[in-house]
C-alpha cells in the first residue's frame, strides 16, 4: 500500500473519530474518489476491518505501547491502528506496511518514527499469537454491550460480537407480481431466505442486476422487511386499510406496503431523505401519498388503521453495516425521549382496534423492550399483540414477551440478519 493510500486512510479515520459517517466521508473525499477501483477496495477493506476489529486492535497496540499517547498525538495512534489492522488481519506484506506508515509518520508527526517502527516490528513478530486468538466482545463499546445485555444474555451478546467481524450480506425484496415470472435465484445469483426476500451470494453492482431497470425489486435487509409482514398478517383484507408510515426513507417498507395493497401515507421530515424516497419509488413505479413533515406537525381529518413507526435510534443493530458506530460515544437519552414522544403522538392517530407497529434497528433495552413497557403503563387503551402466532418455526427469530428481536446470529448459516426490535400494539378502547 502506497503512502498516498495510507494518508487517505488516515484522513478518513480522523473524521470518523469526529463522529462522521463513513459513506458521507467517502462521498466528500476527492482524493478517495479519484482512486482506481482497486485502490478504493484496499482503502475500504482497511477502514472497515479496523472498525469491525477496533477493540482487538487497541489491545494489540497496548501490549507494545509502554505509555499511552496524549490526545494531541492522536494522529500517531491512528497510524498505529491502521498499520496493526493491515499487519494482523489483512494479507499485506509486512515490510510494505511498516515502511509506508513509518514514512507517513515522518511527514505528519516528525520525531515518532522510532516509536512507530519499533511497535510495528514487534507486532509483525508476534502476529501468529494475535491471529489465533480473538476477543471480539472488546470491539463493542460499553454503551452497546451493556444496552444489549439488558435484553439478551451475555452469551448471546458474545456470539453476536463474533458475527460482526463478517461482511454483511445484501438482500433483495422482489415484487409479488413478478415473483413467479423468473427463476430469481438463478437470475440474480442468490437464495431465498424467506418469502420473497432473496439473499445474494456475493457482493455485486446492484444497478447491473436483472430487474433493476424494470423496477422488479429493491434492496432491503430481510430483518427490515419483518415489520410490514406483521401488518400483512394482522390485516387479512388490505385494500381498505390505511397505513401511516413515519420515517419512510429510503422507502423499503413503503414499497412493501404498496406492494401488499395497503392505502399508504408516507411521512418523512428530512428534505434529503424525502428526495431519496421519491427517487426510489419512481424507479419501481410505485406511488402513494407522500408528506414532507415531522409527526409533531402532521394534521389529519381521519385516523389510520395502522401506524408504522420506523423511529430514529442509535442504530446499534446495524453496526455490521455501519461499523463506524462502534467508535461513536453515543448517548441515547435524547433518542429515547424522542421515541417516547413519537409513540404517544402516534397513539392519538389510530382508530379503535387499529395497531401501532413500532420498530427500531437497535437491540438496546431502553430503545425497545423498555420503551414499550413505559408506553403500555401510560396508555391503558392499548395492549400488546403477541407476534409468535404469526410466524411459524421456520422463521429463525428471537421472540421475547411477544415482541420480535432479529439478531445477527439468526439465519447464521446464511450470513445473519440486521438487529431489529419489533412490537405490535393494538388500541381497544
Amino acid at each position: 500500500m502506497s503512502t498516498n493510500l495510507q494518508r487517505i486512510c488516515l484522513s478518513i479515520i480522523e473524521r470518523i473519530y469526529n463522529c462522521k459517517f463513513l459513506n458521507e466521508i467517502m462521498e466528500n473525499n476527492s482524493s478517495y474518489l479519484n482512486l482506481s477501483n482497486r485502490d478504493k477496495s484496499l482503502v475500504n477493506m482497511t477502514i472497515l476491518t479496523f472498525l469491525r476489529r477496533n477493540g482487538e486492535v487497541e489491545l494489540i497496540i497496548k501490549k507494545f505501547l509502554k505509555k499511552p499517547l496524549k490526545n494531541k498525538h492522536n494522529v500517531v495512534m491512528n497510524i498505529l491502528r491502521l498499520a496493526t489492522t493491515q499487519i494482523v488481519y489483512l494479507n499485506i506484506a509486512n515490510y510494505s506496511v511498516v515502511n509506508g506508515f513509518v514514512n507517513l509518520v515522518k511527514k505528519v508527526r516528525p520525531g515518532y518514527e522510532s516509536l512507530v517502527n519499533g511497535i510495528l516490528r514487534n507486532i509483525c513478530r508476534s502476529r501468529p499469537n494475535f491471529t489465533e486468538t480473538t476477543q471480539t466482545i472488546k470491539n463493542l463499546p460499553n454503551w452497546i454491550r451493556l444496552g444489549w445485555e439488558k435484553s439478551l444474555s451475555p452469551t448471546i451478546v458474545k456470539d453476536i460480537s463474533k458475527s460482526l467481524i463478517n461482511i454483511p450480506k445484501t438482500d433483495i425484496n422482489i415484487k409479488k407480481k413478478v415473483i413467479f415470472e423468473k427463476n430469481w435465484e438463478e437470475e440474480l445469483g442468490g437464495k431465498f431466505i424467506f418469502d420473497n426476500v432473496l439473499r445474494l451470494n456475493k457482493t455485486k453492482q446492484i444497478k447491473n442486476l436483472i430487474g433493476y431497470n424494470d423496477g422488479d425489486w429493491w434492496v432491503q435487509n430481510a430483518a427490515a422487511s419483518i415489520p410490514v409482514k406483521v401488518i400483512e398478517k394482522f390485516f387479512l383484507k388490505k385494500n381498505d386499510v390505511s397505513v401511516l408510515e413515519v420515517g419512510s426513507s429510503p422507502g423499503g417498507k413503503t414499497m412493501q406496503l404498496i406492494d401488499a395493497g395497503f392505502n399508504v401515507t408516507a411521512l418523512e421530515k428530512s428534505e434529503t431523505r424525502f428526495a431519496k424516497l421519491e427517487e426510489n419509488l419512481r424507479r419501481v413505479n410505485y406511488t402513494c401519498s407522500l408528506v414532507k413533515m415531522d409527526l409533531e406537525n402532521f394534521k389529519l381529518k381521519n385516523n389510520f388503521d395502522c401506524c408504522l413507526l420506523d423511529i430514529s435510534c442509535s442504530a446499534s443493530g446495524i453496526v455490521a453495516r455501519k461499523p463506524e458506530i462502534l467508535l461513536f460515544n453515543k448517548s441515547v437519552k435524547q433518542l429515547i425521549m424522542d421515541q417516547e414522544n413519537i409513540l404517544n403522538k402516534a397513539s392519538k392517530l389510530i382508530k379503535k382496534n387499529g395497531i401501532i407497529v413500532y420498530c427500531v434497528c437497535s437491540l438496546i433495552y431502553e430503545e425497545g423492550e423498555n420503551q414499550i413497557k413505559i408506553f403500555l403503563n401510560k396508555n391503558k387503551k392499548f395492549k400488546k399483540i403477541g407476534l409468535e402466532k404469526y410466524f411459524s418455526k421456520k422463521f429463525d427469530f428471537h421472540f421475547k414477551n411477544g415482541d420480535i428481536m432479529t439478531l445477527p446470529i439468526n439465519y447464521k448459516d446464511m450470513g445473519g440478519l440486521d438487529g431489529f426490535f419489533i412490537s405490535c400494539l393494538q388500541k381497544y378502547e
